[in-house]
Order: structure tokens, then C-alpha cells, then sequence
């Protein structure tokens, strides 16, 4: 969370693109405060915006190109570009295209559109794959609407609930035609199929979306379009706000109470995607003895970790799915697990009477520090002691295989980011069990189907505890009061979603 708003430009008409022209300052064009500086501004392109380094750069994506299937808070998934979605066998998926969309340019949208994209980026080298994906074997137009997916593993669920739902190279389509014509030139002028074109970038100050009329929702447009405007975040931002330059924007968790003061601005806190864990190298001592992890387990306060790195607006949590995910267990979750005195007699037990010492490595954000020092404090309690490495280079020195980390990762509705970062960080975690019961996450579907596999999952991972989880991120955005129907905040780099949003009158 990490950017602001500067003021809102004036609106060009474009020929040709079929959008209703909006004056300088409309009332009908949001102005959303945004970084759009690191790693030298935004990515548009879907095979590479993976490589992008910009904040809540899927808020603009998705305005641009939509996606495949929505999905809420609460798990549900809605039809999108996709209007039907089956998986007939655990190595199948058929997608039926919803009828009559076109892309920004005119060009279908259809079965054959997908295909050419996922072919793109299955052949893009840079483009890290999905589970799905590196299951792929072949893919057949079956119809124009229709497309028929065969994998090598059943990852049918891990597809429908993660990888089509999400902004990312295989989530989110792109008009072949544009793609042909204007080759490596897309990314500066891309095309989509979304409720709002791409209309210019000036890096660093300005990027714009305008609304396109052949969207195949109108109701849901209620916006003429988007300035994304730069601002840095803090008191430049709250002022912003405050003077109206600017209508919403993310917000750092200790500028909350300010912004809420401020007469005409508001506060939407939500749970983000990100959980804090700290995680241990598991093929040695003292880590591979279960009943060490298993103490640890008893060592940590979890509310107080969420006060200090969160001001207590995030969510203590004890197992992989936090408190709001489809499939969290309140069972597995159970109450709160902080006993000290505890801890010393497990440890005791295990053969560590008199604690060990044990080195941390911690990337380098407050958050992660903060929620380290906590941790190093309460371990001392039980009698480990803790050399905390604040990295600002975290990836490269984790793979040193250090004792423990204090990180964060991102959790969808299934445990891949658990896995990419068992496997990345190389921590020493083998396990039949987990790995068996997360194969039939990715092929379980239907909806009692999947609680059950990822409730098996959690089952597995509470008793063997490979990492131990702390607590759920919040996420805030600031806004105007005249800012309505924005009510999902996703996490740092998802962003807001926007394709709701709408403008009362303004002062």
C-alpha cells in the first residue's frame, strides 16, 4: 500500500471509439490516487504484467479487460466473459463463452480469441505458470463459444477458482487483432474487452480509462471513466482528498483515524489477501522435530501481533484459510492458542529445556519488522532467542536456507502461494500427506467437493504445522462521500475494484 493523487486532466475525445466525450472535470470521471512510478510505470500487456511493479495495477486491468468469472468476498463465483464454466472429468474444463462480446475494437470474442492468448502466454518464456497451466496438454474450439481445456492433472478447480478470477496473462484476454497489428507496440495501446478503453498514459503523472459504449454490461458502467492520478501517500494524499483533486485512494493503516476526521472523507477497511507466517527450516533441528513446532504454535500471541503490525485492524489467525475465506474452519481454527507456560513445557519435552537460539529473516517493510520484534519478544519468553536479519534482498537470502522467516504471502481460495513458497524458500517441508490432500484441492469440483478436499488440506497442515500463521492483513482505501459502490479492497497490488463505482454530485 503504497500511492496517492495529484489532480484530474482535462478529457479528449477520441474518434472512433464509440465513447461519449467528458469535460474537464466531470462529475462523472472518478480521480483515483495511484503510484505509477516503480519499476518505470504500468504494464498492460497480460503476458507481462506479471512483471510489473506497480500497486493496485489490477484496479485499471480490470476496467480494461474485464475477467472470465467474478469472484466475492464470500467465494461465490458469477459469470463474466465466461458464461458457463464445467468441468465434465477431473482432466477437463469446458468454457462457454458468453454470447455477443466484442473487444474494444470490434474484434469477437470468442473460443478462438481465448485460445490465441493462452497460446501466447503458455510460449512466453518470463511468464511464471499456474498450477493449470503447467498442467496444460491441449486446448480444442469446439464451437465458437465453446472451449475445451485437457489436463494432465486434475487442476480443474485451482483454474475456475483462482486462475480465471484473477488479473493475470491467462485471466484476462486481449484483442488478437490488436495484438497482431500493433506487436510489441500493444502494451502502450492496449485493447480489451472491459467496461472502460485505454486512453493515455503520461508516465508518471497520469493514466486514463474512458468508458466504451459496446461494453456487454451498460449497467454496470456508471462512471465516464477513471483518472489514475499520482499522489504520493500520507499527509500529500489526505490533503488531496480533502481539497477534492482527488476522489479515492489507498490509504496506510495509521493515516485511518485522520482521514475519518476529516469532514466529507470516509474509510473503507476490508480483509486484504496477504497473511503474515512465520515459517521454519524443517530438515533440521530444532525445526524438524514436531514438537517444537508444536510449542512454538503455543508462544505466540496472535492479537497482539495484529495490534502492532495492523493497529489491531487485521485478523488473528491460526490456519492457512483466515477468517473470511470460503474455506476457513472455525473447528481447525479453534480458540486462541497462546499459552507461554505451555510452550516451555512442550519445548522442555521435545529436549529443548533450556530454548536455542535461532536466526530470523525478515523482508524489509515496517510491517514485517514490526511483526518480527513482536515475535522475538515473545519467543524470549519461552526461552528462544532470536537474531532478527532485516534483508532488503529477502528472496535471494532466503534461499540461503536460513533458520526461520518472518514474511507474508498472498492466499486465493487455494493454497498455491503455500506452496510456491515451500518450494521457492526451500525450507525443508516434505510431506505425502499435504501433498496428496492439495492435489485434490486443485481437481475438486462443485461446492461441497471443495470444502471438503481444502478442509482435508487444513487438516493436515494444523496437525504437521509447517509454517505457523499469524494474522490477516487489512486493507483501507480513503474516499469522498460522494464515492459509491466500491466495496471490495483485494490486497496491495489488486487494488480497489472499480468496475462498480460510481459518483454522486460534488460539492
Amino acid at each position: 500500500m503504497r500511492r496517492l493523487a495529484l489532480a484530474a486532466l482535462c478529457v479528449l475525445l477520441l474518434a472512433g471509439c464509440g465513447s461519449a466525450a467528458a469535460a474537464p472535470g466531470s462529475d462523472r470521471i472518478l480521480r483515483y490516487g495511484a503510484d505509477l512510478t516503480p519499476g518505470g510505470g504500468p504494464i498492460f500487456d497480460p503476458v507481462q504484467s506479471s512483471r510489473s511493479l506497480t500497486p493496485n495495477q489490477n484496479s485499471w486491468l480490470d476496467l480494461i479487460f474485464d475477467r472470465l468469472i467474478y469472484r466475492s468476498d464470500d467465494g461465490t463465483l458469477r459469470p463474466g466473459l465466461l458464461a458457463k464454466w464445467e468441468a465434465p472429468d477431473p482432466l477437463t474444463a469446458v468454457l462457454t463463452v458468453r454470447e455477443g462480446v466484442r473487444f474494444q475494437d470490434g474484434t469477437p470474442l470468442d473460443a478462438e480469441a481465448i485460445r490465441f492468448n493462452w497460446e501466447r502466454g503458455l510460449a512466453e518464456p518470463t511468464l511464471s505458470k499456474t498450477p493449470d497451466f503447467r498442467a496444460f496438454e491441449s486446448m480444442e474450439v469446439v464451437s465458437p463459444l465453446v472451449l475445451r481445456v485437457r489436463y494432465t492433472a486434475p487442476v480443474t478447480a485451482y483454474a475456475f477458482n483462482v486462475t480465471f478470477t484473477r488479473s493475470s496473462a491467462f485471466g484476462q484476454i486481449a484483442s488478437p487483432t490488436a495484438v497482431r497489428e500493433k506487436g510489441a507496440g500493444f502494451n502502450a495501446a492496449p485493447v480489451g474487452a472491459g467496461p472502460y478503453r485505454f486512453e493515455r498514459l503520461d508516465r508518471g503523472a497520469l493514466l486514463s480509462v474512458r468508458r466504451w459504449d459496446g461494453y456487454w454490461d451498460p449497467a454496470a458502467q456508471h462512471l465516464d471513466g477513471v483518472d489514475f492520478v499520482q499522489n504520493g501517500r500520507g499527509a500529500p494524499m489526505i490533503s488531496a482528498l480533502a481539497a477534492g483533486r482527488i476522489d479515492l485512494a489507498p490509504v496506510s493503516l495509521s493515516d485511518i483515524p485522520v482521514v475519518d476526521s476529516r469532514e466529507g472523507l470516509t474509510t473503507l477497511v476490508k480483509p486484504g489477501n496477504e497473511v503474515l507466517y512465520f515459517q521454519m527450516r524443517l530438515d533440521r533441528p530444532p525445526f524438524s522435530v514436531p514438537e517444537v513446532r508444536e510449542a512454538l504454535s503455543w508462544a505466540f500471541d496472535r492479537d497482539m501481533v495484529n495490534d502492532v503490525a495492523y493497529a489491531g485492524a487485521g485478523q488473528a489467525t491460526q490456519t492457512m484459510y483466515f477468517p473470511g475465506s470460503p474455506y476457513h474452519s472455525a473447528d481447525l481454527e479453534g480458540p486462541p492458542r497462546y499459552d507461554p507456560v505451555r510452550a516451555r513445557e512442550l519445548l522442555a519435552a521435545a529436549g529443548y529445556p533450556e530454548g536455542f537460539r535461532i536466526g530470523m529473516l525478515v523482508q524489509n517493510q515496517p510491517v514485517m519488522v514490526a511483526a518480527a520484534e513482536v515475535l522475538q519478544a515473545q519467543l524470549d519468553q519461552v526461552g528462544v532467542e532470536v537474531e532478527i536479519n532485516v534483508s532488503p534482498n529477502y528472496i535471494n537470502d532466503a534461499l540461503a536456507k536460513p533458520d526461520s522467516i518472518m514474511a507474508s504471502t498472498i492466499n486465493y481460495s487455494v493454497p498455491d502461494s503455500f506452496l510456491v513458497s515451500k518450494a521457492r524458500l526451500g525450507l525443508g517441508y516434505s510431506s505425502p500427506a499435504f501433498d496428496a490432500a492439495y492435489a485434490k484441492t486443485l481437481g475438486a469440483t462443485g461446492r461441497e467437493a471443495e470444502i471438503a478436499a481444502n478442509t482435508a488440506l487444513q487438516t493436515v497442515e494444523v496437525a504437521e504445522k509447517p509454517m505457523l500463521f499469524l494474522a490477516q492483513e487489512p486493507i483501507a482505501v480513503g474516499m469522498r462521500a460522494e464515492v459509491g459502490g466500491v466495496t471490495e479492497v483485494r490486497g496491495d497490488l489488486e487494488g480497489p475494484d472499480l468496475r462498480n463505482a460510481s459518483l454522486g454530485p460534488r460539492p
